[in-house]
């Protein structure tokens, strides 16, 4: 007999969903709250709809299934108003092939402990369903399928099956619930749940297609963290294989999609990582460079952050410029010492374990050849190892990173769309031209002009507004420059929209505003 009857948990369930809300409790508890009322009432609404002998509880021991059958036992109870119901749930179970024993015990121990009238089929999903049709009179199956899953963006929470499926109603009582919500309704409340979850697997399929999450690697120990531990629930997947098992050339897993290679990028994030830059002890020069560069190809610049060595930090940046952006260019911290993290924090952002790169070991192998003939030291080789420990760890990149390199620099380091830049300009200047070479060769680029006019920005304004209007394809800026002088830029796709722009606000201004002077930068004549 379980030490808590579903009954008593139900009941643990409305206190807390019908309790007050505390000003202090988190976002995350206020939706857990709301996801466990949602969950609850449409267990409820089908039961209502069809009855305990028609409606069917999908069960295959992962954890949205395990949240599933909690519910559902909870909400059976009360409305039977029984302690357990036992063999009132019924429950079908799909058996993979080389499915994971750990999965298969968890079921079974269930089974037994809840007394549950369980139905079992290999013989594939849609023949099962119909078996189960036929076999059980089923016409509603609860499914626990959450909004975040592949097949959950548009589901709602009935669900008529396909016209080529068998006919059956689908009840997805979960589609509220997310990764977080799962782990803190089965901790919360001490519920049992497949021990590979503490192994650090976070979505089970089978043993070819699964393995644990290498965004909870532990590097040092080679272990993993639970799957309660993960942070961003985006990465849930990373464990998990394409059905042809290689997504990658590497062979690693696919990246999660805002990570991915766009094809053609026509916007740009730039992300700056360094308390040196924080603190004013240096000054960034590498920003400049790269929108100044950006630009001339026609590239959008969309974001620009800047952050400190902090490894949560350098994540959230990243998640949030990758979503934004279709191409995002690290600067800074991917040195020798203790606080170059870019590199790791990268690869805890997309899910990749950190892996030597025969590829980078090589290179700095050579570089330190070549620096010790350089010196007059040509013994290098039979003194010790050619890399110390510090140079050894500059060789670990996360599984699957493109190494490249032009034989006399530094390597450029990528994974998907991020590329991995270090912060000293002349360095990271070599690396840019690369990336411009490579990825923006065919930019049509942008015009411009810049010129000065000898009138205050009020006296533009209005023909500014007039020429902005009559030419929305241009960009114009404004920038007053002392002594009555403003400056303004124009930029277009062709130098001849840019004259035309131009020529409207000069017939715009009053006569005597429109001389002007043509500037080759901003700066230039202050």
């Amino acid at each position: 007999m379980p030490e808590r009857t579903a009954l008593e948990l139900f009941r643990e369930l409305s206190d807390f969903v019908n309790g007050a809300e505390g000003s202090a409790e988190s976002a995350e508890v206020i939706g857990l709250r709301a996801a466990i009322r949602s969950a609850l009432d449409t267990v409820k609404n089908a039961l209502r709809l069809y009855g305990s002998q028609k409606l069917v509880c999908s069960f295959n021991g992962g954890k949205d299934a395990t949240v599933l059958l909690h519910l559902v036992r909870c909400a059976y109870a009360d409305f039977f108003q029984v302690e357990d119901p036992g063999g009132r749930v019924k429950c079908v179970y799909w058996k993979e092939d080389n499915e994971f024993e750990e999965v298969q015990h968890f079921v079974d121990d269930l089974v037994l402990e809840y007394k549950l009238d369980m139905h079992v089929f290999s013989s594939g999903f849609k023949r099962g369903l119909q078996e189960s049709i036929d076999n059980t009179g089923a016409q509603a199956f609860l499914l626990g399928t959450r909004r975040g899953d592949p097949n959950g963006e548009t589901a709602s929470e009935f669900e008529p099956s396909s016209l080529s499926w068998p006919a059956f109603m689908r009840v997805n009582p979960l589609l509220q619930w997310n990764y977080r919500h799962v782990w803190m309704f089965l901790r919360r409340y001490h519920l049992p749940y497949c021990l590979l979850y503490d192994r650090g697997y976070t979505s089970l399929g089978n043993k070819s297609n699964t393995r644990p999450n290498p965004a909870l690697l532990v590097p040092q120990t080679g272990l993993y963290r639970p799957a309660h531990e993960l942070v961003d629930g985006q990465l849930e997947r990373c464990g998990r294989q394409a059905a042809n098992g290689v997504v990658d050339p590497t062979g690693a897993p696919a990246l999660p999609h805002d990570f991915r290679t766009v094809p053609q990028p026509r916007s740009v994030g730039l992300l700056v990582i360094g308390d040196e830059i924080m603190k004013g002890k240096i000054g960034d020069e590498n920003v400049r460079l790269a929108c100044e560069q950006l630009f001339r190809r026609g590239v959008r610049v969309r974001r620009v952050s800047m952050v400190g060595d902090d490894m949560e930090e350098i994540s959230s940046e990243l998640r949030t410029l990758c979503h934004q952006c279709d191409l995002v260019i690290t600067s800074g911290g991917v040195g020798p010492t203790h606080d170059d993290i870019t590199i790791e924090a990268i690869a805890g952002t997309v899910g990749r374990p950190l892996v030597v790169s025969k590829e980078m070991r090589r290179i700095l192998e050579d570089f330190a050849v070549k620096g010790s003939a350089q010196s007059g030291r040509n013994d290098v080789a039979a003194t010790g190892p050619l890399l110390n420990e510090a140079q050894l760890k500059m060789c670990k990149v996360p599984e699957g990173a493109t190494v490249a390199t032009d034989g006399h620099t530094y390597p450029l380091l990528s994974l998907g769309k991020i590329f991995v830049l270090p912060g000293v300009p002349t360095f990271f200047a070599e690396k840019l031209r690369l990336i411009m070479q490579r990825h923006f060769r065919t930019s049509s680029g942008v015009s411009s002009v810049i010129v000065r006019f000898r009138a205050d920005e009020h006296i533009l304004a209005g023909p500014l507004n007039m020429a902005v209007a009559e030419h929305p394809a241009a960009v114009f800026g404004s920038y007053p420059r002392g002594n009555g002088c403003t400056a303004v830029t124009i930029e277009a796709d062709s130098a001849s929209s840019v004259e035309d722009a131009l020529g409207t606000l000069v017939a715009n201004l009053p006569e005597a505003n429109r001389t002007l002077e043509r500037l080759p930068s901003l700066d230039a004549g202050d």
